[in-house]
């Protein structure tokens, strides 16, 4: 006696929404989506349609609800968001890139970087660094300065915003000082820093908080998360102030 196989095949519905960007002031249709479809490729597909960079993070509003705060595997139908065919969103883009210029003593510009709120100090002094990859001799570096503050290495996981940088802000200046701190493991002063704080110092170097456990250079013993210590941001280390 046969048996009988029945195949069940299921077809997603696709809809499509309306998308209106708050800057631009336009709305544009985002389509080929479906209930099962996590928030992250909407937030993607709306970032592709209206030409933002990927590291732009936008503000996504339905209706009174704030979709931003949602996980981004949360679905867009009705068992997630409650999204259907040409509901109405709207999107407000949060960090907006912004042109810093750095110049020298002369006014001159070293160099023209496109940066966000969010771009960290240290990943400007690299790109300065860049500028001048040979021209700096043993026990020399490359200063930042802000208005009357000087932006030191030691500050390099501050971002634009916790240092006051915004769009419209004056050029920063670029001057050239002497370290006298050369690193006892690579014996370089090019990416040395005196008097920073462990923990704050690795986490600017962009590791996790719970993998902070260095010795000393130069005596070996341990140094805790909260001393101020000098550090080499080539060689990832650090030594005690009072070990040379």
């Amino acid at each position: 006696m046969g048996s009988l196989c029945t195949r069940l095949v299921v077809r997603r519905v696709l809809f499509a929404v309306e998308v209106f960007s708050v800057e631009d002031s336009c709305n544009k249709s985002i389509s080929s989506l479906h209930a099962d479809m996590p928030l992250a490729d909407l937030v993607k597909s709306i970032g592709h349609e209206f030409g933002l960079d990927a590291r732009q993070r936008m503000k996504l509003m339905f209706g009174d609800q704030d979709l931003s705060e949602s996980s981004p595997c949360t679905s867009l139908g009705k068992a997630g968001l409650g999204l259907r065919a040409w509901s109405q969103v709207a999107f407000t883009v949060l960090n907006k890139p912004f042109a810093l210029d750095v110049v020298n003593l002369l006014g001159e510009r070293v160099c023209h970087i496109n940066v966000y709120d969010d771009t960290r100090l240290g990943d400007i002094l690299s790109e300065v660094n860049e500028v001048f990859p040979e021209s700096l001799e043993r026990g020399w570096a490359l200063q930042l300065v802000s208005g009357f503050e000087a932006l030191g290495a030691e500050r390099g996981y501050q971002t634009l915003c916790d240092l006051g940088i915004h769009s419209g802000s004056p050029p920063l200046l670029c001057l050239k000082v002497k370290l006298d701190l050369d690193c006892p493991k690579c014996a370089s002063s090019r990416h040395s820093m005196r008097g920073v704080m462990t923990a704050a110092t690795h986490e600017g170097w962009g590791l996790k908080w719970n993998a902070c456990y260095y010795d000393c250079f130069c005596c070996q013993e341990a140094i805790l998360p909260g001393l101020y210590v000098n550090a080499c941001g080539a060689c990832k280390g650090f030594w005690h102030k009072n070990c040379l």
